[in-house]
């Protein structure tokens, strides 16, 4: 019966292990470099700026990089919560990098997760770097 269901599916299984091997790998290369260019003191801060650039229309292109990225791994993170990935971990930086009102409330949330908090940490101690701060 399985072998019969697999056989009769077989594009779409291969496409879903294709989308779920690109993603892992997209999160392999992406999450440790944003995690690497957090301050270590990122979540505990009240404000969090960025420096505008000089043009509006490169500025403005620049947030919609920003937040298209996001969405794209806040995705990823989900659809990594039932295959295998990085979920929770994506999904948090995804949330780092989109912008909406009530961002700050949903990330001490999820960080109030010790393996999440773990998690960044380890990949900072690889690369050197001081531990994040937590409230």
């Amino acid at each position: 019966m399985i072998s019969h269901y697999l056989s009769d599916h077989a594009e779409a299984l291969l496409f879903l292990s294709l989308i779920s091997m690109v993603l892992f790998s997209v999160t392999i290369i992406c999450i440790p470099l944003i995690v690497i260019r957090l301050q270590d003191d990122f979540f505990i801060r009240d404000t969090r700026t960025t420096a505008p650039f000089k043009s509006l229309p490169l500025h403005c292109f620049m947030i919609l990089l920003k937040n298209v990225a996001g969405f794209f791994l806040l995705t990823a993170g989900f659809i990594m919560l039932f295959i295998p990935g990085q979920g929770l971990l994506t999904i948090v930086m995804g949330l780092i990098l989109i912008n909406f009102p009530w961002k700050k409330k949903l990330e001490l949330r999820l960080l109030k997760l010790t393996s999440l908090q773990n998690a960044l940490n380890w990949i900072r101690r690889k690369n050197a770097l001081k531990e994040f701060k937590f409230p």
